[in-house]
């Protein structure tokens, strides 16, 4: 009985760790955030960039042709 005891707890601690390792909030330096955000606008109006380009010069080879 004292075993069953032992392995359930010990098996609540293990998964009580688990859950605080995978749910914990970021820490991220307070100046640093902004900087990441503006990064990830930037990468995207590249990509969006790029699809436009794309797409224009597509339309430009079939009025082309």
């Amino acid at each position: 009985m004292g075993r069953i005891v032992t392995f359930v707890l010990g098996l609540g601690i293990v998964v009580a760790v688990l859950w605080y390792v995978m749910y914990r909030p970021m820490q991220v330096q307070p100046e640093a955030a902004p900087a990441q955000r503006l990064e990830n606008v930037r990468r995207a109006a590249d990509q969006v960039e790029a699809d436009l380009q794309k797409k224009a010069d597509d339309l430009l080879k079939q009025k082309q042709e």
